[in-house]
Parts: structure tokens; C-alpha cells; sequence
């Protein structure tokens, strides 16, 4: 008696290496393999499961930004620049080291990581936020955000906590005051001062919301606002606890603010206006004291 014939399933087809499960790809760990293949096939793997140029970026921001705070603070100064210029311009010396702190923002946190992220991740500076975006909204909403904070600092401006803090350099806040109060002083080193402090917000908000926050955003979307927050608000340690605490929602803020406008320019220009005006009103209540008003 014959038996009824069976379908038999298709033979697999053979399959001459090992493959890592999901992506398809030669397996670097199969055994018998030469060493320079056992490499370029995990770095196929790598490059298959995760972005590289992302991961490249990260571990330089956590680098760079410990580079910056080895050399480009105000310790950085006294130690490595302050003996070699005894000789240059003795009247503008006291905000030498502040010049220094400020002007080393745009170099290291907006040139070089700009120019590095053009190159590694193959994009154009507009693409990194370096660009004026939707110039239109984002000046209305930064002129609309400092007018609405605008009376919480004229309100903290009245604390001798406050008075005694701005201008950090204190050297040329005195300045500014002798001279409004007709005591002599000029308000040449202020204003150099100030300049120099506005450009290092460019370096600072570039480095965070525009090299982190749109470097990342491709990858990581809208979660690249949550990552570039974290080492923003770790700088802010030794901060005042609320304004370490409150960089957090800052940080926030300004990133998502920064991909709705498509450019870093008016978190910058917002840092700017809230810096200038805390400076501005400090210099204000101490002359009014000098004055007696």
C-alpha cells in the first residue's frame, strides 16, 4: 500500500557565515575569521545599529566642554595668561581676565564646534541653527519674553544681593559709577566689557541649542532639546540654587524655542537683553546710593 505523499518544507538555504540577528550582516565574533575581517565587520554592525556621527558629536561635547573649563575661566587666566602680560595696558588691566572668559566663547564654543559639525555631520551652517531662521517670529517672541521678564529683574535689582553681583567685573561697574556721579572714571571699560560679554552668549547658546540641540535633532528628534539640556544645567553648578535649579526649565525652553525658530540668534539676543539689563540697573541703584536718591 502506498503511503500519501507529504509536502515537504524548502530546504534552507545555506548560508556560508554567521549573521548578527536583525540587521542581516556577517557576524565579527564568528569563529575562524582573520582579525581585519573580524573588524570591518563589526564596524559594519556599528554602523548598521548606531548612528556614529551622533555618538561622535556627544563624546566630543562632554570633552570640549572639560577643556573649557580647564582653560577658558577665569582661573584659566591668572594661571596661564595673567604673568605673561605685565606689560600691557595697565588701565584696562582689572577686566583682562573677564576679556579673557568672554571673548574665549565665540572661539570654543561657536567656531570650532561650528566648523567641526559642518564637517562630521556633512550639513551647512543654517542646518546647525547658525543661520537668521524665521527672523520675523523669533524677534517678536524674544523682545516679548524680555518684556515680560523684564519686571522680575527690575524687581530682584532692588536686593544688595543683586547690587553687590553686577557687574561680575566690579572694577568697571566702579567706573561707570565715578563717572555718572562725577567722581572721575570712564565708562570706556564697561562698555568694552559689555560687548565682550554679549559675543559670549553667542558661544554659549550656539553650543547648546545650536551644535547639541540641531546636531542631534536628526537622530534623536525632539528628545536632542532634553540631551543638550543636561551638561547646560550641570555648568550651572556653584550658581546660586535657584538659578542652577531654574537652568533646567531655561534649558529647556530655549532649545525647543530654538528648532521653532530655526536659528540659536534670539535665545542669544534674549541672553543678551536680560545680561545687559541686570548690569544696567546694578550700575543704576549704585549711583542713585552715591547720590543719595
Amino acid at each position: 500500500m502506498s503511503l500519501p505523499s507529504e509536502k515537504l518544507p524548502p530546504e534552507p538555504q545555506s548560508v556560508p557565515f554567521a549573521v548578527v540577528p536583525r540587521t542581516g550582516l556577517p557576524d565579527p565574533l564568528e569563529a575562524g575569521i582573520r582579525l581585519p575581517t573580524r573588524f570591518i565587520r563589526l564596524w559594519d554592525v556599528i554602523t548598521a545599529t548606531v548612528d556614529v556621527r551622533a555618538c561622535a558629536l556627544m563624546a566630543f561635547c562632554g570633552g570640549w566642554l572639560v577643556f573649557t573649563q580647564i582653560h577658558c575661566t577665569l582661573g584659566a587666566f591668572d594661571r596661564d595668561i595673567k604673568p605673561r602680560i605685565a606689560d600691557w595696558n595697565p588701565y584696562l588691566k582689572p577686566i583682562f581676565a573677564h576679556l579673557y572668559w568672554f571673548l574665549c566663547g565665540p572661539i570654543v564654543l561657536f567656531l570650532i564646534p561650528l566648523l567641526l559639525g559642518c564637517w562630521l555631520l556633512k550639513v551647512k551652517p543654517a542646518d546647525l541653527g547658525a543661520g537668521l531662521g524665521n527672523w520675523r517670529s523669533g524677534l517678536k517672541w524674544t523682545l516679548g519674553i524680555f518684556a515680560g521678564f523684564l519686571p522680575v529683574v527690575i524687581t530682584v535689582s532692588f536686593f544688595d544681593a543683586f547690587k553687590r553681583t553686577y557687574p561680575m567685573n566690579g572694577w568697571a561697574g566702579t567706573e561707570a559709577v565715578n563717572y555718572f556721579t562725577g567722581k572721575g572714571g570712564s565708562v570706556l571699560p564697561i562698555l568694552i566689557y559689555e560687548l565682550a560679554y554679549g559675543l559670549y552668549f553667542i558661544g554659549w547658546e550656539f553650543f547648546f541649542r545650536g551644535f547639541m540641540g540641531f546636531g542631534l535633532f536628526r537622530t534623536l528628534g525632539w528628545y536632542s532639546v532634553l540631551v543638550a539640556t543636561i551638561p547646560f544645567a550641570v555648568m550651572h553648578v556653584g550658581k546660586p540654587e535657584p538659578e542652577a535649579l531654574g537652568s533646567v526649565v531655561a534649558g529647556i525652553a530655549l532649545g525647543i524655542f530654538a528648532l521653532k525658530e530655526r536659528s540659536f540668534l534670539y535665545g542669544a539676543l534674549l541672553h543678551m537683553l536680560v545680561a545687559w539689563s541686570m548690569d544696567i540697573l546694578a550700575i543704576t541703584h549704585k549711583v542713585r546710593d552715591a547720590l543719595g536718591k
